[in-house]
């Protein structure tokens, strides 16, 4: 999975797009990665192959920081669906001991942070860490 310099121009209200212009150049690649979303289904690399996305990492115990996250992410929800972005919007948790899918899709809810393009998943194990730092 590449991750490309065009994503942070779509991030952040790019969305024009000119057939004759290069293809953003490669910043890095992610390793495969296997998850369970929010709805308690498989979710991974798999998932978002061929889409451009946007990541965050919150947890849902968090007071301070994660809500504002959240709420970024909401906007940028919006913005996207104003302008037919096709965008997948993806939330790790950090704390996926206590961030089952359940309490993920709760988090969702209250957070008015439900759509179909925008998915919540736990990283168990050290994948949160993984991601985080080296894809």
């Amino acid at each position: 999975m590449t991750i490309a310099a065009a994503l942070l121009g779509v991030a952040l209200g790019g969305f024009a797009c000119d057939d004759n212009r290069a293809p953003p150049p490669v910043l890095g690649t992610l390793p495969a990665f296997e998850l369970t979303d929010h709805r308690d289904q498989p979710f991974g690399s798999e998932q978002l192959r061929g889409h451009a996305w946007v990541a965050n990492f919150v947890f849902t115990r968090c007071p301070t920081v994660c809500p504002v996250f959240t709420q970024r992410m909401a906007q940028l929800r919006d913005s996207f669906a104003e302008h037919d972005a096709s965008v997948q919007l993806v939330s790790f948790s950090v704390d996926p001991d206590y961030d089952t899918p359940q309490v993920l899709a709760a988090y969702a809810k209250a957070q008015d942070a439900e759509a179909p393009n925008w998915t919540f998943s736990p990283a168990h194990g050290n994948r949160s860490g993984r991601l985080c730092t080296t894809g």
